[in-house]
Parts: structure tokens; C-alpha cells; sequence
């Protein structure tokens, strides 16, 4: 049988394409490894935070019935109206929101889960280009956060974020703060279908 992927996360993920030209890299994966015979599927709507998250899987309307899941979520929960607010989900409820995820995947078919770190945020061209905030120090409390609850939980965890900070976060994020450009856009396209290929090769 056909291996199958499904791919889960904010824009980062799955967006169609963003004013200076790249997108998300699920298509590029989903190309990549249609060539070695694994099936890719990824939800196209984003924007969510870990409580969106949760209402999705409730509501029965994230795809399930594959081999593996790789998910991501946390740029929508640290996003702060400005300096004087906190972020939109505190930490310790998004690390309950994560634990809640995976118990909603696991009760579903077996599968194995591949949490994706959040991917960097360059702080002063955020804020030049959004109105609201973000900041790379709370995507960093978040991912090890995070990471401490996938320990926990025994889930596989696949560092984004070091992948674009070794590749050269100035080159590979774009001029909004968040996005990747084309060229982080393929390297992060490598890294989840290396990670993959690696991981369903032997089935």
C-alpha cells in the first residue's frame, strides 16, 4: 500500500503565496515524494492557534487515515497586539492545547506524529509590516515548550527552526519578518521530505 503523509500548520506550511512571491512549502514536499511514491496531503486553510486547532479536530474536519502527521501550530499563539499585551494563548495552555492534540490524534487510527518546530521570526521587519507583533523570543519559549511536552508524550519532534537559523535567517525569511522567501521555502520543502523519505523509506 502507498505510503501517506498528511501535513499540518500555519502558512509557513500551506499557504498559497505571499507578496514578495514564495509559499508554503506542502506543495514542494508533496512533489518531492510523489516521485518516490509516497502520498502527501496537506490542509489549505491556516491562520489557526492551538484552541483553533482543537475545534478543528473536534469538528471532525482535519484529515486523518494516514501514515504519519506532521504538525505544526504556535505563530498564531504568540502574536500580541502590541508591546503592553500578552500572547494570544499563555504558554502553559498552549502546552496543554499540545497534549490534548496529540491524545485527539491518537484516538484516532495508529499513526505516527511528527511535531514541527515553529520556524524563526525576525522581529524588526514583523513589526515594520504587521500590525500586530510577534517575537522570536517567544517563538523560542514556545518551541521548548514545546519540545518538553513531545518528550513527554514520546513524539518525534523535527527542528525547523535551527534548519532556517543554519541556513541563514536573513537570506531565508522574507521582507514581512515571518514568511520564507522562495529560497527558505525549498530548504524547508528538503528538510520535511528528507525527514519523510527517510522515515517511510523502508515501507
Amino acid at each position: 500500500m502507498q505510503p501517506r503523509v498528511l501535513l499540518l500548520g500555519d502558512s509557513i506550511c500551506s499557504s498559497p503565496g505571499y507578496s514578495f512571491g514564495s509559499g508554503g512549502y506542502a506543495p514542494l514536499v508533496a512533489a518531492r515524494l510523489r516521485d518516490r511514491g509516497i502520498a502527501v496531503n496537506y490542509y489549505r486553510a491556516s491562520g489557526w492557534s492551538t484552541r483553533h486547532f482543537l475545534k478543528l479536530l473536534a469538528a471532525g474536519e482535519l484529515p486523518t487515515g494516514v501514515d504519519i502527521i506532521h504538525f505544526n501550530v504556535g505563530l498564531h499563539d504568540i502574536a500580541r497586539k502590541d508591546d503592553g499585551h500578552a500572547c494570544a494563548v499563555p504558554l502553559e495552555e498552549y502546552s496543554g492545547n499540545l497534549r490534548a492534540i496529540v491524545e485527539e490524534f491518537r484516538a484516532g487510527l495508529p499513526v505516527e506524529l511528527v511535531w514541527a518546530l515553529t520556524t524563526p521570526v525576525l522581529d524588526d521587519r514583523h513589526r515594520r509590516e504587521k500590525r500586530f507583533i510577534r517575537r522570536d523570543a517567544d517563538v523560542r519559549d514556545y518551541n521548548r515548550a514545546a519540545a518538553a511536552v513531545m518528550r513527554e508524550l514520546h513524539v518525534a519532534d523535527h527542528d525547523l527552526y535551527q534548519a532556517v537559523m543554519r541556513a541563514g535567517v536573513q537570506e531565508a525569511i522574507g521582507p514581512d519578518g515571518v514568511h520564507p522567501t522562495e529560497a527558505g521555502r525549498e530548504l524547508l520543502a528538503a528538510a520535511v521530505s528528507e525527514l519523510l523519505g527517510e522515515m517511510l523509506g523502508g515501507r
